[in-house]
């Protein structure tokens, strides 16, 4: 790989990286720049997702807060998003590059859509946990942010 593409990849990664751990999204333009690169959609996908990923882990503790008021709630809930997630990752295997292709305008727009949203998002669904343990509408929710998240997974930080 020539030292500019190198080079502007490692700018991207670490600018990626603090963006995300500080205000989520990053991948409205990690995903575009591995594409720019010359990585097919499915390989730049997946790069982005595990390139990501520490970033997200950095940012948990922020949310110590959070967790520590859902207590025992977060059971259910991370059986539902992972399953979710599992569901998601498994359509995009499935998924053909040219269809994939296809579908990225809609998936960057539905990432700037959460992104936009998800502060009224997240309270709305953190009203719903705090009111309801169980309720079948905030699971069903949840699994299908979490399908998309295990497809695409950009706007959902």
């Amino acid at each position: 790989m020539a030292w500019e593409i190198t080079s502007f990849l490692i700018v991207v990664g670490i600018f990626g990286g603090a963006w995300n751990a500080i205000a989520g999204g990053a991948t409205l333009f990690t995903f575009p720049a591995l594409m720019a690169v010359g990585l097919p959609p499915l390989v730049a996908n997946a790069t982005n997702y595990l390139a990501l990923l520490p970033s997200n882990a950095a940012a948990l503790p922020a949310y110590r807060k959070e967790l520590r008021s859902v207590s025992n709630a977060i059971w259910p809930l991370l059986a539902v998003s992972g399953a979710g997630a599992l569901v998601g990752s498994i359509l995009l295997l499935l998924t053909e590059e040219a269809a994939f292709l296809s579908l990225i305008p809609f998936l960057i727009l539905a990432a700037t859509g959460l992104f936009a949203f998800g502060e009224q998002i997240r309270g709305w669904i953190t009203g719903r946990i705090y009111k309801v343990s169980a309720s079948g509408p905030l699971y069903a929710a949840l699994f299908l942010f979490s399908i998309y998240g295990g497809y695409f997974g950009a706007g959902l930080g």
